[in-house]
């Protein structure tokens, strides 16, 4: 069986056995511990990218997917001005391919056309980075 306990009685409990009981104030993300602070990061991050590009939030998942695309692959000071793709691979990683999320870009669609008269490309919206291709 439970018994309920007030908090005055808890809290003369922890100080007789010399706990100190400290809450955090919400929503301050410097008093959590390292990975909730990360977890703003590219929370923060990723919406950001999703407001400066005017897309609705329907594509939060895509914003996310490049917020932590870009932040891994940007200098830290925690590594000493290294970024976490070079010291996870040993290699420096390509900023020639990096395009704003949200612009217009313009695929090369010829080679799925069943002739040539069809256009080699239409306009279409940048919504991320293929793991697998360029």
């Amino acid at each position: 069986m439970f018994r309920l306990i007030s908090s005055h009685t808890s809290y003369i409990f922890l100080h007789e056995h010399g706990i100190h009981h400290r809450l955090t104030c919400a929503y301050t993300h410097e008093q959590n511990c390292a990975i909730e602070r990360k977890h703003k990061h590219v929370v923060d991050t990723s919406l950001t990218i999703l407001a400066a590009a005017s897309l609705p939030l329907k594509f939060w998942a895509k914003a996310f997917h490049v917020g932590a695309y870009i932040i891994n692959i940007l200098p830290t000071s925690v590594l000493n001005n290294n970024n976490p793709y070079e010291t996870l691979f040993g290699i420096k990683p390509d900023y020639a391919h990096l395009k704003p999320f949200g612009c217009a870009c313009y695929p090369l669609l010829r080679p799925y056309h069943k002739n040539k008269f069809n256009f080699c490309s239409t306009c279409c919206v940048f919504l991320g980075y293929s793991l697998q291709n360029k």
